[in-house]
């Protein structure tokens, strides 16, 4: 899984000047293929046209698309964090009507565990606070069975043992939709190589005419450049441009320390 999050963010990492340069390399490709002609045919320069009206509002649709999916995806992700953050909440109230000295010690490892999942800077990281995540929710659970076998039809230990359920599944919803909730590599392919072609026949076309304006051309490859650049960070779990907040989880994580701190 990390694997794949590492190939498709070599696409994602390239800069907005290397994008930039690359569709303006296009430009310039298409245009010096098209003065190489001997002379201008009007047949010529008509066929060009249909073929870049076609291809522009290709890349149109798959910028859309690709742009669409992604800003999807990135909302998931932010919704799941407010879901995990509610989760977690829940169950450290649930776990205050546990007898002691569980209730202090589920207490402390669910201060540990909401501070792993506040820390998202990087892939590395990422994998470093899932593995100790997961020993956390063991540990949570151990305290949880024990507490079923010693009070089989406590309600309060039933309601803890169901909260403490569904923050585990939140935890591996949030990383199926910040690892595999992304666009296809074969798709951003596709529109890399689009937008690449369009700016070569749009290259073209201009030198057929003998045209090609500075000014719209670089309006034209600044446009591309920008959606492709939002859609590449939209698609990373660990956004550059955009930023998922974690707010809902530093509340829940500032609201443990101050009851544990008045109940030591």
């Amino acid at each position: 899984m990390f694997d794949q999050f590492q190939r498709v963010d070599a696409i994602s990492g390239w800069s907005f000047l290397v994008i930039i340069v690359a569709l303006l390399v296009a430009f310039e490709i298409g245009r010096h293929l098209a003065r190489r002609r001997k002379a201008v045919k009007t047949a010529r320069q008509l066929h060009a046209a249909n073929v870049l009206s076609g291809l522009l509002v290709l890349v149109s649709f798959l910028l859309a698309f690709s742009f669409g999916l992604a800003a999807d995806y990135f909302q998931q992700r932010r919704q799941v964090v407010l879901d995990e953050a509610n989760a977690i909440g829940t169950t450290y109230l649930r776990s205050k009507y546990l007898p002691e000295p569980q209730s202090k010690k589920v207490a402390r490892l669910m201060l540990a565990y909401v501070n792993l999942r506040i820390v998202e800077t990087s892939p590395e990281e990422l994998a470093k606070a899932r593995t100790r995540s997961e020993a956390l929710q063991g540990e949570l659970w151990k305290v949880a069975s024990s507490l079923e076998d010693q009070n089989p039809n406590s309600e309060f230990a039933g309601l803890f043992v169901a909260s403490l359920n569904e923050m585990i599944d939140l935890h591996q919803t949030r990383v199926t939709t910040a690892l595999d909730f992304r666009l296809p590599l074969v798709v951003l392919v596709t529109l890399y190589v689009v937008a690449f072609l369009t700016l070569l026949v749009m290259g073209y076309n201009a030198g057929l005419g003998g045209t090609g304006d500075a000014v719209l051309t670089v309006s034209a490859v600044l446009c591309i450049a920008v959606v492709l650049v939002l859609i590449n960070d939209l698609n990373r779990p660990v956004q550059l441009t955009f930023e998922v907040s974690q707010q809902a989880l530093i509340d829940v994580r500032d609201a443990l320390e101050q009851d544990l701190g008045r109940h030591p």
